[in-house]
């Protein structure tokens, strides 16, 4: 099921139902300011969950034991992919997480006698790499795929510049400011980003130049009407659908990728997403006023990692400079 598409869940009229108690556990999560994405994340994962017990005539709380949240992992385990190909042990493990919580809520205020998932064994994510990283070069032909020559070609190689440069995610470009570019400093600030947290990324030298052409000479034709006041906006003037950003993407990594002989296709992993541009090592960064040694810039906070224990694995997703800085 896509997470875009909100499935009709049964039980919608009953107070009682599976459905009516995931409605209340979603509003207890925004009163506790979690993250809208969470708050969707968590939706799909139950929602998932509900479908597959109504399927099986499970519709109450009550109803659900350990034996059956075992047996759902086993579906997790069975289940493939449109492509063919089954879950990771990653995804499996982050499709339980919200059933976990969710039944320790629903024991915490009394709506069920005794949690069934609190012995329940989640399986071990793998820590895995990026299968292939782009040398330099692979990557300077990635970036000089747009047409700077027209307006949106500049814009579009604006985009990619500071996706590699910054390593920040799909979402924080779309939701950058015009304001949270500070140019004198050679730094962007990412407000709500992983975690809902906000940080300051270094920029580098190159990728504030195509920022600076971008601003001044292709985004003021781009407004129409009132300024929406994001930094990047799309033909019609609206902020960038991730979508759309999703498949500029894929489109420029598809020729220099189908040149080195790699395979690029429906399953060529992260190489069909925003976060390939993560993955690259630029050649050069060269922050302009700070430097990246500096404890403001360590990798847990650069890619907003809330544990120290995830960050090595994404140390290959910053820049070849910066990682030898921290």
């Amino acid at each position: 099921m896509s997470r875009r598409v909100l499935l009709e869940l049964p039980g919608k009229h009953d107070p009682d139902s599976l459905t009516a108690h995931m409605a209340r556990f979603l509003a207890h999560l925004a009163v506790r300011n979690y993250a809208p994405a969470t708050i969707a994340d968590r939706r799909h994962g139950l929602g998932s969950f509900i479908l597959w017990c109504a399927e099986r005539g499970i519709g109450h709380p009550r109803d659900v034991t350990k034996p059956i949240l075992e047996r759902y992992q086993r579906h997790l385990y069975y289940h493939r992919k449109s492509d063919g190909e089954p879950l990771s042990f990653r995804t499996q493990a982050q499709r339980m997480v919200p059933i976990r919580a969710w039944f320790k809520w629903l024991a915490r205020e009394n709506h069920i006698l005794s949690n069934p998932a609190s012995d329940l064994e989640l399986p071990r994510p793998e820590r895995r790499l990026p299968a292939m990283v782009l040398t330099a070069e692979e990557a300077e032909a990635v970036l000089a795929i747009p047409d700077t020559g027209t307006p949106l070609g500049l814009r579009d190689r604006a985009m990619l510049e500071l996706l590699y440069a910054t390593a920040i995610r799909r979402s924080e470009l779309i939701d950058l400011a015009l304001y949270d570019v500070d140019y004198a400093r050679s730094t962007l600030i990412v407000r709500h980003g992983k975690g809902n947290k906000d940080r300051v990324v270094p920029l580098g030298e190159r990728a504030r130049s195509w920022l600076v052409a971008y601003r001044d000479g292709v985004r003021p034709g781009l407004v129409a009407g009132r300024d929406p006041g994001t930094l990047f906006l799309s033909r019609d003037g609206l902020r960038l659908c991730p979508k759309r950003l999703s498949e500029k993407v894929r489109t420029c990594c598809a020729i220099p990728l189908r040149r080195s002989c790699w395979r690029v296709g429906p399953t060529s992993g992260s190489y069909r997403r925003c976060s390939a541009m993560r993955a690259w090592r630029p050649p050069r960064f060269t922050p302009a006023s700070a430097s990246p040694s500096s404890p403001k810039y360590t990798p847990q906070r650069i890619l907003a990692h809330g544990s120290s224990v995830t960050a090595p694995c994404s140390m290959r997703r910053l820049p070849m400079r910066m990682r030898g800085n921290l």
